[in-house]
Formats: structure tokens, C-alpha cells, sequence
């Protein structure tokens, strides 16, 4: 079973302690989470496909609406449908994109509702080295955040320190401090109702300092509950990942090295073989040529012994007798030698005998072509013969 190794790094430093945890393919956890060096993870899980997990304050995460185009166009135009959301140049800006769906209201039917990931160049290459100095080579980078998905009936609230993530049922996400908790709430959209809604707060120590801020908070829920995640929120992260589909940002220019290498293994063998194949069809045809080289050598001798007529026309040309007439029609039509079982050239005909079990149609139809007057029968063998009219030679050249 395939398994994956969730790393959660949050901050650029190589020195650091993770917290990382092994997933297997259905999605159970192989090794519960722990903590350990990058250097640590290079030398026990250095073959692990590797996901990793920043913190989510720094990125910009947001959503576009744009007309219905193609998804190289999509991207293009990104930075432009944003540009007012984001403070410094666009070109320092990495934008990563979700799975756009249709927009909503009198325009769904002509746009598309795009989530997007932005992050400053430098920021994701800061996290991208130290990686690297160990020869890891994530085949994600995900936003914490963007790990949890939106809960039916309830707003989600992940407390970090004096810092608290929000998500609404229907996707939304809000970062704010502990102390503007109230305020932030009454940015939220009030469909459906806040007071029909329960709120689950989520967080690695609630403590009694974060008591007071969901006291005056709590007359706006339909009820307040909480849940330990114990002392690392990686696994739970990682269990909300799946409903939550969030954005990798290992995209176009800063796609995974380690996902191209994957691609180009998976296709080197159908390409090796595809050579392969390649070269025989070549070595079957250089075979092919050499026989038909060798027929036709034969064949030219057959024609040399049976002489040339010396008769010259006025025009100057050579008159070519009727049997290398027919000889070098059959060598240009590239019949082989074990097609026919003898030609002789009696009076005024000329027999073709075929080899056992050769039919007369396909010679027939090309002799035909080429202007000869024939007749087909058997000999006392059962051979198949072709008698051709020496008289029609002439009009056959």
C-alpha cells in the first residue's frame, strides 16, 4: 500500500523540529504524528512521496471570477482580475489556482468562480531550499488553512496562540486575532442565520485566556462547542485535507521536480519499448529490401539470357522483347520469386505457371493494367497458368 509522509513546516529554518506524520493510501494513519529534523526525514522517508504543509498567513487566499475560458487562459488573466487585492508588483507573486466552478447569480451561466493561492516568489523559494539542501522534493505545498474544509450547520474556528482561522459553512475562510474575533464575525455572510449555527472551536490548548473572547460571542451561535486536537493539529489537518481539496502551490514554473521525474519514469518504459519496436519494423524493412534486391537481380539475369531484339525504330529506341516485357513488369510490380513456378516463352505466347496454391487474380489484374491480353487455366498439375499473347506485347509497351 502506497504511503505518503505530511510534513508540517512552519518556518524557513532547516534547523527546526517538524511535526510530520505517514499516511497510507486509503487515507489511515500509518505513523502517528512526531516530531523530527528535515535531516531525519531525508534519511528514514526519503523515498515517501512528501506533502508539505505551511502556515497560511502567508499566502492571500481568495477567489476570482472570470469569464469562461480555457485554463492557459485562466491563468493568464489571474493577476490582472487581482491586481487590487495584492500589495507589490504582480510579477513577485506566485498564483496558485483551485478547481474553478460556475459563478453564481445572473452571470453563472457565462463565468467561472476561481479559488487562488497568492504568495510572494521569495516566500515560497524560502521554504523550498532548506528542503532541497536535504534532497527533498515536496510533491505538494499546501496552506495549513486551506487544509480545512467547511462544515455543514457549524463555523469552523482553529485557535493558534491569539490568532484564529475561521471557516464558514459554505467555504469562506478569515484569519484574525483573538481580541477582533467579534468584530471579524460580523463580516461573515448571514445566509444562513448565525443563530441557527453551531460554532466548533478547534485548537491544540484551549486554554482559559481564550475563554472570555468566545463569552461574548456566545448569544450570536445556537451553541459553542470545542475540540482538542491534542498537542499537534497535523493529523487533523490531514484528515480534513481530503473534504477540504486544497491548492497546491507547486504550479507551473514552481511544479514539482519530483512529480516531473515521476512522469518521465512512468513514460520511460512505454518509449523504450516503442524504440524497440521502432527498430524492428527498420530491420524488417532493410530485410524486405534486401530480398527484393536479391529478386531483382535474379530477375535481371533471367532477362539478360533472354537476349535483346536488335531491331532499332526510327525513333532510336530499343525494341524490348515481349519475355523482358513481361519480366520487368512483374519486377516493378514486385512479385517474388516463390509466387511463380516457371515463364516460358513458346511461339507466339508466353506461359506464367504459378507456384501451388497461388491464385491468378492479382496477377491478372495487374497484367490487365499494364495492357496484356491473357487467358487463365491449369496445367496437369494443377498449377495455375496465365497465357499471354506475344502479339498484345507490343501494345503493352
Amino acid at each position: 500500500m502506497t504511503e505518503t509522509l505530511f510534513i508540517y513546516f512552519s518556518s524557513p529554518d532547516p534547523t527546526q523540529v517538524v511535526e510530520a506524520t505517514v499516511v497510507s493510501s486509503d487515507g489511515s494513519v500509518s505513523k502517528a504524528s512526531f516530531t523530527t529534523t528535515l535531516e531525519s526525514v531525508a534519511t528514514s522517508f526519503g523515498e515517501l512521496p512528501l506533502v508539505v504543509l505551511i502556515p497560511g498567513s502567508k499566502a492571500l487566499c481568495t477567489t476570482a471570477v472570470l469569464p469562461k475560458v480555457r485554463t492557459s487562459q485562466i491563468r493568464r488573466m489571474l493577476p490582472f482580475a487581482l491586481e487590487e487585492q495584492i500589495a507589490g508588483e504582480l510579477e513577485q507573486q506566485h498564483f496558485a489556482m483551485g478547481r474553478p466552478s460556475l459563478g453564481t447569480g445572473a452571470s453563472a451561466s457565462s463565468s467561472l468562480s476561481v479559488p487562488v493561492a497568492v504568495i510572494q516568489h521569495q516566500t515560497l523559494q524560502s521554504y523550498l531550499d532548506p528542503l532541497r539542501s536535504f534532497g527533498l522534493e515536496p510533491a505538494q505545498m499546501l496552506l495549513d488553512q486551506e487544509c480545512i474544509a467547511g462544515k455543514p450547520g457549524d463555523v469552523v474556528a482553529w485557535v493558534q496562540g491569539e490568532e484564529v482561522f475561521l471557516r464558514t459553512p459554505s467555504g469562506l475562510g478569515l484569519r484574525c486575532r483573538a481580541n477582533d474575533l467579534q468584530t471579524t464575525l460580523g463580516l461573515l455572510p448571514n445566509e444562513p442565520p448565525m443563530s441557527t449555527l453551531g460554532l466548533q472551536v478547534v485548537g491544540t490548548s484551549l486554554t482559559e485566556p481564550m475563554n472570555p473572547f468566545f463569552e461574548k460571542i456566545d448569544q450570536r451561535f445556537a451553541r459553542i462547542f470545542s475540540t482538542d486536537i491534542g498537542e499537534s493539529p497535523l493529523n487533523w489537518l490531514v484528515s480534513q485535507r481530503v473534504l477540504a481539496d486544497p491548492i497546491n502551490l507547486l504550479q507551473g514554473e514552481w511544479r514539482s521536480r519530483r512529480s516531473q521525474t515521476l512522469l518521465s519514469e512512468k513514460w520511460r518504459r512505454p518509449v523504450a519499448l516503442a524504440a524497440t519496436l521502432l527498430l524492428l519494423i527498420v530491420i524488417d524493412q532493410a530485410n524486405t529490401w534486401r530480398i527484393a534486391a536479391a529478386e531483382e537481380t535474379n530477375l535481371n539475369l533471367a532477362i539478360s539470357q533472354t537476349g535483346i531484339d536488335p531491331d532499332v525504330s526510327s525513333t532510336g529506341l530499343i525494341k524490348i522483347s515481349p519475355m523482358r516485357r513481361v519480366l520487368l513488369d512483374l519486377a516493378n510490380a514486385g512479385v517474388r520469386d516463390n509466387v511463380l513456378n516457371s515463364i516460358v516463352m513458346d511461339g507466339a505466347i508466353i506461359r506464367i505457371t504459378l507456384a501451388s496454391g497461388r491464385s491468378a487474380e492479382p496477377l491478372n489484374e495487374l497484367l490487365g493494367a499494364l495492357g496484356w491480353r491473357l487467358s487463365t487455366g491449369k496445367d496437369e498439375q494443377g498449377h495455375v497458368v496465365i497465357t499471354l499473347s506475344v502479339t498484345d506485347a507490343g501494345d503493352a509497351t
